[in-house]
């Protein structure tokens, strides 16, 4: 295949994404639409990406506000999140350049890894403000 047509999959599959979470009816019940967190169902307690499916289906509707109290982590890493698909677009699927730099550094992995584990230790703090962070 060339680079052009792999390239137009690619972003053929993240429209796809969104117009899904878009067209789909889903409420703020966490048990209505969506997959189970499998932690929460065990545990009970909030896992990091409690939430994100909801948040960005309000982020879809333009309900910033609701988004981002969803899921503060997904709302805050979501332009990182998309940069990264977009790099990884070029350097895997079209092999037009090397992963390097900072993004691709062990430090950054350890760093996004901590910030994941501090906040869904926070999110199960019951006292306030971390009570915000719930979804």
């Amino acid at each position: 295949m060339k680079n052009n047509v792999k390239r137009f999959i690619c972003w053929l599959f993240l429209v796809l994404i969104f117009v899904y979470y878009y067209i789909t009816p889903l409420n703020n019940n966490p048990n209505s639409g969506g997959i189970p967190c499998t932690i929460k169902s065990i545990t009970g307690y909030s896992c990091s990406g409690c939430g994100t499916q909801r948040a960005l289906h309000q982020l879809l509707h333009f309900n910033f506000e609701k988004a981002f109290f969803l899921n503060v982590l997904f709302f805050l890493g979501l332009p990182f999140l998309l940069y990264l698909y977009f790099v990884l677009i070029e350097v895997y699927v079209t092999k037009s350049r090397k992963p390097t730099g900072f993004l691709f550094s062990t430090q950054t992995g350890i760093f996004v890894i901590i910030i994941v584990l501090l906040f869904s230790i926070l999110r199960n703090i019951p006292y306030y403000p971390f009570i915000l962070f719930k979804g």
